[in-house]
């Protein structure tokens, strides 16, 4: 139980009669004047227990996300972006039908445009995931090159880019043997993670 204090207030009448050290007469002050002139003149703590606040007693448990592993690893894209993609696909086919039933020059254009919404839509998944694996590209020959020897540098430069993206969920005391592994044997990108023994989540990629 930890202490806690308060500083309870004690009232004092500054307008009681008092002689002061010349010896003057004291002076009377009416009964109003004295409520008006009263104050808060004197500060005790006082020490009384309190039960220490608990900063996660009110935080619900959330659970943490499963280990990540070869069979689990695989990131779909978001609920949204299927739904999206869904119903664009869904529209795609009933602009087509349209277009069968009473051909016009205005329903072919919309066929047009729905064609180029999904065209927009797929190319940014694709974008997202060229950028992404140029960053991881990076982000592992930096790694490679701090944890390889000096004898095995010349090995970064060989390695593919999917070799470069199944490198990047083993960890630094395994990725020697892996990069020998993936030159020698031209070790594909799925081949490299099913011989990961000691998996690196990575829950950031789109």
């Amino acid at each position: 139980m930890g202490k806690r204090i308060v500083l309870r207030f004690t009232m004092q009448d500054s307008s009681k009669e008092k002689a002061d050290d010349s010896g003057a007469m004291p002076i009377n002050v009416s009964p109003d004047e004295q409520r008006t002139t009263s104050c808060f003149t004197h500060l005790e703590p006082v020490m009384t227990d309190s039960s220490p606040i608990s900063a996660t007693s009110s935080t619900p448990n959330i659970a943490p996300p499963p280990p990540q592993s070869f069979a689990n690893h695989r990131r779909l894209p978001s609920l949204a972006y299927m739904l999206a993609f869904v119903v664009l696909t869904i529209e795609l086919v009933v602009r087509v039908v349209d277009v069968a039933k009473a051909p016009s020059l205005s329903a072919a254009w919309s066929v047009v445009v729905v064609l180029a919404l999904i065209v927009v839509a797929y190319y940014a998944r694709m974008n997202a995931l060229i950028v992404q694996d140029r960053v991881i590209m990076l982000e592992m020959r930096l790694r490679l090159s701090r944890v390889l020897s000096s004898e095995q540098h010349g090995l970064i430069m060989k390695l593919t880019k999917g070799q470069l993206v199944g490198l990047r969920f083993a960890s630094d005391a395994e990725l020697s043997t892996l990069v020998h592994a993936a030159i020698t044997e031209s070790l594909s990108n799925k081949a490299i993670k099913q011989r990961v023994s000691n998996w690196q989540a990575d829950w950031q990629r789109v």
